[in-house]
């Protein structure tokens, strides 16, 4: 650019004035429409008329009597004007005279490039951008108060459940269940069926109080193992974010000189008497010495030391005040941590725990209720069903034991009502909480983890959820809950507590007893404790003597609970217990061996993943409906601003041949940044539940990439099949079937690539707002390198590598050269020679192109795209930003 201080300053000024319009509009919209989704896709559409009508893509005499009132109204063509004009105005540019061409007068070769693209010449109109930037955000902040001002929030529609739907599956379930019922029957005519065989025994359960009333429970349609869970000194350490290695140092050079000193007791003494602190800064001390441990240690212990089991058709409560581990216990146990380190050994009936076959018989209900929105109640729970049950397991028999979990869980009414999202629409949160719940239970699992289902509910919600849980239990699983603060009611329905201090160590490990009773005792039996008071709720008077939580009525107890229970004979009985179990367990048991990764081969795990996500993009009308729609829009659009730019003239002219590439540039990049963004919002969210169902082993990344991406196939042939056809004839290209079909099948591709690149971005970043400033920018350097704004023969030599990796290269290229490379019109741009060349010759020397390479632009994107698709579904696999 030309180098005085008042055109930098006035380019400042422009580029200030630009972004803060910008802004101010794209506020406005926002601030209009409803929801994000009609926002995207409103603000889709002010962007490409903003663009289209700058007088850059289309120069201004181009651009049609009918919509020049837009390049008027348009604050990018006050500020992309305002620009030029500042810098070609310039003695740079005036000094020089432009080549001559017959027939023109000469002229300066800054106003030979402003008029030859159709901008003003004068001075003036850059004191008129600025101007009208900086008073179109006045006018654009004012009314987006007005619209704050006035607007008020959707309001969520009611569903009400269909009642002969709803009847007419439940005769359907009666109907599946005494099918299963008499072939089970005549296969055990002469003895037990191998199902029954294989269910467990009412002997083989402990005998407990909460299991009497088997009433309720879940069939043993399905056989399970039943498994004894122990844990011995399990242990877990995390990077400590506070370490300091140079207070470390400094630890370690005092703890030498301290041992030193040890050695001399007489000048350790002179030195004390030098040092007696007073009681303010003695306490100040011990303050800082706390924060200096914390900074020494490299690592911290989160579970120190824990020991206990849990057994078929017991209910466990994993208790503790907030931070004590009670969730990292049972993510350890489980084998979902994805950082630190576990020490310590984990027993499944006796044998050492080898993760892939314990994620198939585990259920994992995590606090966050995490589904796909777009689906039913049953259809989450068929395919959670489907994927997780092995494939000898039937349809028909899939499909029965979803019938008998809804009826477990209390469902059947609403089987039929979508998720939706969380606060939006859909379930209540109740009701989420009952089905993350039955999405691990029908994968007929032996142990069921259940981390704080109660969490956020009212009294008459917690009651149905833990009804539902205590179903589980009662059909010989293992099961064990994190709680925290339930009422008398809910934790007295509990048979056995686990215990945990703030620090990871355990404080009572043991049966509650009757109206936990047991858990009075041995708490009653340290000095000092209150007693229980009458009516109180026994979990709340626990948590406060033992420092668990605020105190209310009892204060906490000043003793060493975790060191109180190593010495107690709760500790030494929990000891022995698992040293028998483990005994016993060995013995009886074989090791828990479950064959393949995943419960279904590779070809069932995408029929299912291309049904579940068939139905969920048929079930976004906000989502496809607004693309398409939009798409539809923008092709009448690009015909009207465009109509008949298509054909070269002859002679013809730069800014004809600039149109025309304008048009392959805009179109291109912005319906395929339209379907980058708007992908984002959809994989984003089914990322978080493909995270919960890997954790399951429910299927392998490739079926899920290669599913994602199939099934948005039909929905972009649609997307093209509206905005070719449409555009093509308006515009007026070439009238060959070779060259509408090329340009048909590079579209195609771009929406594809650009589809497939917005999930490949979500994939490679931690959330969607991170993703959209990566997607911004690195669109910001393909519009840099693809050979529009700066041609590949002007391109630095340094940066050619550039415009040859980067996929919209090949986009603009096969797009360009369908329409311009073969044409043998004259163009008005003198060579050395001061004749005049062809177009062809002309996107030759000027872009670099050949007509030879317009089919292998085909598969150059063909090949951008599959490298794009599995290098995806590889972050995907191995990339995990659930950091736990």
């Amino acid at each position: 650019y030309y180098r005085q201080p008042g055109h930098f300053f006035i380019f400042y000024l422009i580029a200030a004035g630009a972004s803060l319009s910008a802004t101010s509009l794209f506020r406005l919209v926002g601030c209009v429409c409803p929801n994000q989704v009609i926002s995207n896709a409103a603000g889709g559409i002010t962007l490409v008329l903003l663009i289209t009508t700058s007088g850059f893509v289309i120069i201004r005499p181009s651009i049609p009597p009918w919509m020049i009132w837009a390049y008027y109204l348009s604050p990018f063509s006050y500020g992309l004007r305002a620009f030029v004009i500042n810098e070609f105005v310039t003695p740079k540019w005036q000094d020089e005279l432009a080549p001559p061409v017959p027939g023109i007068p000469p002229m300066s070769l800054g106003d030979k490039a402003l008029t030859s693209l159709g901008f003003f010449t004068e001075r003036k109109w850059v004191w008129i951008g600025v101007g009208y930037l900086y008073g179109w955000y006045i006018v654009m902040t004012i009314f987006s108060i007005i619209s704050l001002a006035l607007q008020n929030p959707e309001v969520p529609r009611a569903q009400l459940p269909d009642e002969d739907q709803i009847q007419q599956a439940r005769d359907q379930a009666n109907k599946r269940r005494q099918q299963l019922l008499s072939r089970k029957t005549n296969a055990g005519a002469n003895g037990k069926s191998a199902i029954d065989a294989a269910a467990p025994s009412a002997s083989a359960l402990p005998q407990l109080a909460s299991s009497a009333n088997l009433s309720g429970t879940i069939s043993s349609s399905l056989p399970f193992q039943p498994i004894t869970l122990v844990f011995k000194n399990l242990r877990y350490f995390v990077p400590n974010p506070m370490y300091s290695r140079r207070v470390a140092k400094a630890a370690a050079k005092a703890a030498a000189a301290s041992a030193a000193a040890a050695k001399d007791p007489e000048q350790a003494g002179k030195q004390n008497e030098g040092d007696a602190p007073g009681a303010d800064s003695a306490a100040h001390a011990q303050h800082v010495k706390d924060e200096e441990k914390l900074m020494v240690s490299e690592r911290l212990e989160l579970l120190k030391g824990l020991t206990g089991y849990v057994e078929p058709g017991v209910l466990t409560a994993l208790m503790g005040g907030s931070g004590a581990g009670k969730t990292t216990l049972m993510d350890v146990i489980a084998g979902r941590k994805t950082i630190g380190e576990i020490q310590g050994d984990i027993f499944l009936n006796g044998h050492p725990k080898e993760q892939r076959s314990w994620s198939r018989v585990m259920g994992y209900c995590e606090q966050n209720d995490i589904h796909s929105p777009a689906a039913t109640v049953r259809e989450a729970l068929l395919f959670s069903s489907r994927l997780r049950l092995p494939a000898s397991v039937s349809d028909a028999q899939v499909q029965a034991y979803v019938d008998e979990v809804l009826d477990i869980v209390d469902m059947m009414d609403i089987m039929y009502k979508l998720v939706g999202m969380p606060g939006e629409s859909g379930l209540s949160v109740e009701q989420r909480k009952r089905l993350t719940i039955a999405v691990e239970l029908v994968s007929n699992p032996s142990v069921v983890f259940m981390d704080e289902p109660t969490s956020g509910l009212d009294a008459r919600a917690a009651s149905i959820v833990m009804q539902a849980v205590r179903n589980v239990a009662r059909n010989g699983r293992t099961v064990v809950v994190t709680i925290h603060q339930p009422s008398i009611e809910i934790f007295e329905s509990f048979d056995m507590l686990l215990l945990i201090q703030r620090g990871g160590r355990m404080t009572y490990f043991g049966h509650l007893g009757e109206h936990s009773s047991a858990l009075i005792e041995y708490l009653s039996r340290v000095p000092g404790t209150p007693p229980l008071p009458a009516g109180y709720n026994p979990a709340t008077w626990m948590l406060e003597v033992t420092g668990g939580s605020m105190a209310t009525m009892v204060q906490p107890v000043e003793a060493d609970w975790p060191g109180l229970y190593l010495q107690s004979e709760l500790h030494r009985d929990c000891e022995v217990k698992v040293d028998k179990l483990l005994a016993r367990d060995a013995a009886e048991c074989a090791v828990l061996s479950v064959g393949t990764q995943y419960a279904m081969p590779f070809w069932a795990q995408f029929r299912v993943l291309m049904h579940k996500f068939n139905l969920a993009y048929w079930r976004s009308p906000g989502y496809n409906f607004t693309r398409l729609a939009m798409t539809l829009v923008v092709s009448v659009f690009y015909g009207v601003i465009y109509y008949k730019e298509g054909q070269i003239t002859n002679p013809s002219t730069i800014g004809n041949v600039q149109n025309i590439m304008g048009i392959m540039f805009s179109s291109s990049n912005f319906l395929g940044m339209v379907n980058l963004m708007s992908v984002m919002a959809v994989v984003g969210y089914e990322r978080v539940v493909f995270y919960r169902e890997r954790g399951a082993a429910m299927y392998d990344a490739f079926a899920y990439g290669f599913a994602i991406a199939l099934v948005e196939v039909p929905y972009l042939l649609v997307q093209s099949l509206f905005f070719v056809p449409i555009m093509y004839w308006m515009v007026d290209f070439q009238h060959t079937a070779e060259a509408f079909f090329l340009y048909f099948v590079m579209f195609f591709e771009t929406i594809a690539f650009y589809t497939i690149f917005g999930q490949f971005i979500i994939y490679i970043t931690p959330h969607q707002g991170i993703a959209q400033v990566v997607a911004g920018g690195l669109n910001f350097l393909f519009n840099i390198f693809n050979g529009f704004v700066i041609t590949y023969p002007d391109m630095p030599s340094g940066w050619r590598w550039m415009n040859r990796i980067v996929p919209p290269t090949w986009i603009l290229y096969g797009l360009g050269i369908a329409q311009l490379g073969d044409s043998d019109n004259l163009i008005q741009y003198p060579g050395p020679d001061g004749s005049l060349p062809t177009v062809k010759d002309f996107m030759k020397t000027r872009f670099g192109y050949s007509y030879s390479m317009r089919w292998w632009c085909v598969l150059i994107m063909a090949a951008y795209i599959l490298f794009v698709r599995i290098t995806s579904i590889l972050a995907l696999k191995y990339w995990n930003f659930l950091r736990r």
